[in-house]
């Protein structure tokens, strides 16, 4: 999925999604919902815990 494409299915200007991206700007507890269920995954995995328990799954925001 492209960056437009993506920007758009969760609301936000692919200006801000960049700036997440890059780790210029803080994602809020309720844009990073969105992101994980734009991903189907749990919102833990994008703080870098795993949902199962068993260590970090990506790497942690910094």
């Amino acid at each position: 999925m492209q960056q437009v494409e993506f920007a758009k299915r969760i609301s936000i200007s692919t200006t801000i999604l960049g700036k997440i991206e890059r780790g210029e700007r803080m994602p809020s507890v309720e844009l990073l919902t969105m992101i994980a269920q734009a991903l189907e995954i749990d919102i833990q995995e994008l703080k870098g815990k795993d949902p199962q328990g068993g260590g970090n799954s990506v790497e942690s925001f910094n």
